[in-house]
C-alpha cells in the first residue's frame, strides 16, 4: 500500500477488481486484503462459466486523503 503523510492528511492507495482490464468492483478497497471477497466473488462466476477470463486485483491511479 503507497502511503505519504502532507499537512497530517495520508493518501491511501485504492484496489478494485479487474476482469480482462476491464474494471467490474464497484467498491474501492484500501487494500489487496480488503478486495479479496469480491474477488472470489467474481472468481466463482468465472469457474462457473469459464471463458478464458483473467482476473486480478489492482491498484487506482488515484490516490485519496485521509
Amino acid at each position: 500500500m503507497y502511503n505519504t503523510t502532507e499537512n497530517n492528511k495520508t493518501d491511501i492507495a485504492m484496489y478494485a477488481v479487474f476482469r480482462n482490464g476491464v474494471r467490474v468492483s464497484d467498491s474501492e478497497y484500501d487494500s489487496k486484503a480488503g478486495a479479496q471477497g469480491e474477488y472470489m466473488y467474481w472468481a466463482g462466476i468465472i469457474s462457473r462459466f469459464p471463458d478464458g477470463s483473467k482476473l486480478e486485483v489492482r491498484q487506482l491511479n488515484q490516490y485519496y486523503k485521509r
